[in-house]
């Protein structure tokens, strides 16, 4: 015989039971949720300029289908914009 204690099954949960702990886990996710909201709100600017129709329709459509530009991921296809040389 084993020294080892006996392992025990946790008894199973009743629907009844099941149900209630869904729904308090479903209350208190709402509530960190409302709270996060809130606090996202409180702390972003007051004054943000919403998006006019007119920036929206800036928005320019390329044709990239002559492009030849590769680039394979290698380190040495980099280049510094600002003038110093690897």
């Amino acid at each position: 015989m084993s020294d080892a204690p006996a392992s025990q099954t946790p008894a199973p949960l009743s629907e009844r039971q099941l149900s209630s702990f869904l729904e308090m886990f479903a209350k208190a996710q709402a509530e960190s949720n409302r709270e996060l909201v809130q606090s996202l709100l409180a702390t972003s600017p007051v004054n943000v300029a919403p998006l006019s129709s007119s920036s929206l329709a800036t928005v320019k459509h390329g044709n990239f289908a002559r492009c030849t530009a590769r680039f394979n991921g290698a380190c040495r296809d980099w280049r510094p914009t600002w003038g110093a040389s690897l």
